[in-house]
């Protein structure tokens, strides 16, 4: 019993901190998704690309420079970094 309230607990925890964990570049992403709103897309872009190269773990800023790229009409160019999110993400 003692075993099965510390394994819960332990599990809670780990729950805990990983949605508390915000990777360093997230600030970045933000501030691109509100440049989006405000219809900056060539600032958002910068921060974007900002936030890929302070941290290519963080797979968020890819998936919203590939959505601002298609938002543009640069397909390739987002097929681009989706592959490029994938690659970092898969080894």
């Amino acid at each position: 019993m003692n075993r099965i309230v510390v394994l819960t607990i332990s599990l809670l925890l780990l729950a805990g901190s990983l949605l508390a964990y915000k990777p360093a570049s997230t600030k970045l992403v933000d501030a691109g998704w509100d440049q989006i709103s405000s219809n900056d897309l060539e600032a958002a872009e910068k921060s974007f690309l900002k936030a890929i190269k302070k941290d290519k773990t963080n797979p968020r800023p890819y998936l919203a420079l590939s959505f601002l790229m298609q938002l543009s009409e640069r397909n390739e160019e987002a097929w681009d970094v989706s592959c490029q999110s994938n690659s970092e993400h898969i080894a």
